[in-house]
């Protein structure tokens, strides 16, 4: 599984300019499912894009599953990644979509099949494998996404925020989605706005202006807030 240590890891984007992330430390269990919350702008979507390598950090480390991963390439990390853009190619079908990254690994044909079918059945989107991302609703492409990343199997999955423009159906899919990973084990770390809906959250990450203020069980962090408003 997936261990996801990130020590003293800090994120500037101008010379002498302020940090997104300042000198986090973090460690996050296999199979956890852990939410980062914070105000626009405390680092939320920066550290998960570090932890996927869409960005390099300006200092400190990251390993996932005891592996510095540093410098390695994203495709290299067996990251699946859910950001708020989608990230959908806009000449494919939804089918196609969530069996591109299978059919570059050369999956056999049925094997893929399978695999995108069950993910679609389990986010509700098995009537919207025919259609392109243009025909759909933001709530529709963001569970394809979700879909796409499920159906790899990966060993980490990071997520940003998304749950922010589902419905009550797409967010039902979501916690189903959610719970199928718990079961499975695999680690989820996810910036998030409404982690109280989320019954299989572990812990809470509390961040503000780059800098980590929180970190526990998600009870205990919240109890300790209310105690200091």
């Amino acid at each position: 599984m997936a261990e996801v240590v990130l020590e003293r890891l800090s994120k500037h984007y101008v010379a002498g300019g302020s940090f997104a992330v300042r000198d986090l430390n973090l460690r996050v269990c296999d199979g956890e499912l852990v939410v980062l919350v914070g105000p626009s702008g405390c680092g939320k979507t920066t550290i998960l894009r570090l932890i996927a390598g869409l960005e390099q950090p300006t200092s400190g480390d990251i390993s996932i599953g005891g592996r510095n991963v540093k410098g390695v390439h994203p495709r290299d990390r067996d990251v699946a990644m859910v950001f708020q853009d989608y990230a959908l190619y806009p000449h494919m079908t939804a089918y196609e979509n969530m069996a591109f990254g299978l059919r570059m690994r050369k999956s056999p044909r049925d094997e893929t099949d399978r695999r995108v079918r069950e993910a679609a059945a389990m986010l509700g989107v098995s009537d919207l494998l025919q259609r392109k991302p243009g025909a759909l609703s933001g709530g529709q492409r963001q569970r394809i996404a979700l879909a796409r990343a499920l159906y790899g199997e990966p060993r980490l999955v990071v997520l940003d925020e998304p749950n922010a423009n589902l419905d009550a159906e797409g967010d039902a899919a979501l916690q189903a989605a959610l719970r199928e990973l718990k079961a499975r084990r695999v680690t989820v770390i996810m910036a998030g706005h409404r982690p109280a809906l989320m019954a299989q959250l572990d812990k809470l990450a509390v961040l503000n202006g780059g800098v980590l203020e929180a970190f526990g069980p998600a009870a205990a962090v919240v109890s300790r807030l209310r105690a200091a408003a």
